[in-house]
């Protein structure tokens, strides 16, 4: 009886493990990016220094995107009982992550800016967004007593420490 009850435990903590990745699955492909862009960073740094350069850049670039989509998915979890909120909140994300990335490419074309400083310039700005609307996020959840559950609070902590 015992063994059967002991059997049933990594089944069911499978499937806790699988829901959870579904409900946030932005969150781990960011973590599994970033332990796979330091893996793939350290041979590159070991065997081909020379491209160390272009290959950080175009990462970094990835990296921001898929960190903005992290802020999405927080959003759309903290907000998920209002709605209206939510829809708000995610249009004013999508409008300010989109005015920044046309103004980098504007700037690019136009010749004002080299893409190297462009790219630097637009990888603070995503990442300036993203840690603003966070903190905005976490600021009206506090102040409006909205609930956060365990995933979204080592979410935004995990976020944090980024």
């Amino acid at each position: 009886m015992a063994g059967g009850y002991r059997a049933r435990i990594p089944a069911r903590g499978a499937r806790i493990s699988v829901g959870l990745v579904q409900q946030v699955s932005f969150f781990f492909a960011y973590v599994m990016s970033v332990f796979l862009q330091d893996v793939f960073f350290l041979a590159v740094y070991r065997f081909r220094f020379r491209d160390y350069t272009a290959f950080y850049w175009w990462a970094e670039f990835f990296s921001v995107l898929i960190g903005c989509a992290v802020s999405w998915e927080i959003f759309r979890l903290v907000l998920g009982r209002y709605p209206g909120a939510g829809r708000m909140a995610s249009n004013v994300l999508l409008f300010a992550l989109i005015m920044v990335i046309v103004k980098g490419l504007a700037e690019s074309l136009r010749g004002e800016i080299s893409w190297p400083s462009t790219a630097v310039e637009l990888e603070r700005n995503l990442r300036v967004i993203q840690a603003v609307s966070l903190i905005v996020l976490a600021m009206l959840s506090f102040y409006y007593v909205i609930p956060l559950g365990r995933n979204v609070k080592g979410i935004f902590a995990g976020t944090a420490c980024s």
